[in-house]
């Protein structure tokens, strides 16, 4: 037979997962539906030299583009890296 104490125990844990389960569903999902209402960065207009802006309380003077030898203009957004090289078997080295 348990005892009131033991009884009292299993009804506040039983009650404490609950909670937790229920405050591990639902921040997550408040955050992530303020988030979306609130950034300003949602909806910007793509681009590589002309992309939006996102910005409060400031204003764009100017922009200047990058100087020459900064990069390569044949490939402006930079040199892809090269593909890894899966690693060879133990087995197959020897």
């Amino acid at each position: 037979m348990l005892s009131k104490r033991h009884a009292a125990f299993c009804v506040f844990l039983r009650f404490s997962v609950a909670l937790l389960l229920c405050f591990s569903v639902a921040i997550p999902l408040c955050l992530s539906v303020a988030a979306q209402g609130t950034d300003p960065r949602v909806g910007l207009k793509p681009g590589f030299k002309d992309a939006g802006h996102a910005a409060s309380n400031v204003e764009l003077i100017g922009s200047a583009p990058r100087p020459e030898g900064f990069f390569d203009p044949s490939a402006p957004a930079g040199t892809p890296w090269p593909a890894e090289e899966p690693e060879k078997k133990k087995e197959e080295a020897d």
